[in-house]
């Protein structure tokens, strides 16, 4: 029996958010339409038009599902006695053949939703440029209560215990603007980066060229992703749930106003960028 002592060193914790733990797409990893669907329905959520083409697909991946899924109830629906007789055995062959056939059928149907995810990725890049420029607006308004919090002295490694004790008025008020800014500023930021990574909408696996408005080289785009990145740090995951064993985790090290004023305080000027814009980025840096 191995024992592991790093358990004994690390901080315990009892909850995690979802967004303290790093997650990284695996290179390679065959797109899936439901992955892209579900990216179109946050799109919608969140306010932004994703066209006619996707409800298309939404609508034939439904179709698809209803007979494909092996169930074949659905030859019982309504009063069998009501139909003609002809029809009520043409049911029973077409449910044999449904319970026959289903394995076959699942193995079909990816290569079907292949296509489709392809067919959806596709639409979202033509309607990209029209979601980023309303991405934009929101991310801009937002991004200005992380620009006054760095404007009034407030850094990632802020005491806020002591902020609040002793900061000026101006400073407290900017810190407690900060939290919602930032939590609208990492759902803009999820989805555009799930834009890049799932439609091929700007360089995937380079978020910093998704934000940043300029770039001066090589050394100060590394920078821009070294702060993106941040640190991690190990934790012993205890869940509230007792029937969920204890686990250890690598989450992100927290940071007063996460990477965006990390960010804004390195210096960075920041927006959301087309594909283009973000092309553009990649190059100015040489990369």
């Amino acid at each position: 029996m191995t024992i592991d002592h790093h358990r004994k060193t690390v901080r315990v914790v009892h909850t995690i958010d979802p967004h303290e733990v790093p997650y990284i797409r695996p290179t390679g990893w065959p797109l899936e339409l439901h992955e892209v669907l579900a990216l179109a329905s946050a799109l919608r959520d969140a306010g932004y038009d994703t066209g006619t083409v996707i409800e298309r697909i939404d609508a034939i991946t439904i179709a698809i599902n209803k007979v494909t899924h092996g169930d074949t109830a659905r030859h019982l629906d309504g009063d069998l006695l009501d139909l003609p007789a002809g029809e009520v055995a043409e049911r029973v062959r077409q449910a044999g053949i449904d319970r026959a056939t289903y394995p076959v059928q699942g193995e079909v149907q990816l290569g079907f939703e292949a296509r489709l995810a392809k067919n959806a990725s596709d639409a979202l890049r033509t309607l990209s440029d029209p979601i980023v420029a309303h991405m934009a607006k929101d991310f801009a308004l937002a991004l200005k209560a992380v620009q006054r919090a760095a404007q009034q002295g407030l850094t990632p490694d802020t005491d806020t215990t002591s902020l609040l004790e002793h900061a000026t008025p101006a400073a407290i008020t900017a810190y407690r603007a900060l939290a919602p800014a930032v939590t609208t500023l990492d759902r803009i930021g999820l989805l555009r980066i799930q834009m890049a990574d799932m439609a091929g909408i700007g360089p995937k696996r380079q978020p910093a060229a998704l934000f940043l408005a300029a770039t001066e080289g090589s050394t100060h785009y590394d920078g821009a992703m070294n702060l993106w990145r941040g640190t991690t740090e190990a934790v012993q995951y205890d869940p509230l749930d007792a029937v969920a064993g204890s686990t250890l985790k690598r989450i992100n090290r927290h940071r007063l106003g996460g990477r965006w004023l990390a960010l804004v305080v390195g210096g960075y000027q920041l927006r959301v960028n087309t594909a283009a814009q973000a092309d553009a980025i990649l190059a100015d840096a040489s990369l």
